[in-house]
């Protein structure tokens, strides 16, 4: 299974499928990217992948069973600290400013 984290268009993951189109189907590794082996989106298409967005793939294509508690304390620090600016944010407010000798 191979999992291709690219941004914007899936370049990468589309020359990896072609170069291993030739190998018997049963050598042949799973390719996910831009979606899931069932078809599923699973990464932005559009621009730069965040961070969590990363994380969040990965940990979704581990096997069940691994530990996946530093996973679970980042993903709740990430939430911490995603709330915590919502709620320092302050309404931002732009002076005019004009260049020196503008008459406008």
């Amino acid at each position: 299974r191979v999992l291709v984290i690219e941004h914007k268009r899936p370049l990468i993951e589309d020359q990896l499928r072609a170069a291993l189109y030739t190998l018997p189907e049963k050598k042949r590794p799973m390719i996910e990217g831009k979606r899931t082996i069932e078809g599923k989106p699973l990464l932005s298409q559009i621009g730069s992948i965040p961070v969590p967005e990363m994380a969040t793939a990965l940990m979704n294509v581990f096997p069940k069973g691994w530990d996946m508690s530093r996973a679970d304390e980042y993903f709740a620090r990430v939430g911490r600290s995603g709330e915590a600016a919502r709620n320092n944010a302050t309404e931002t407010v732009r002076t005019p400013h004009y260049c020196s000798g503008c008459p406008h």
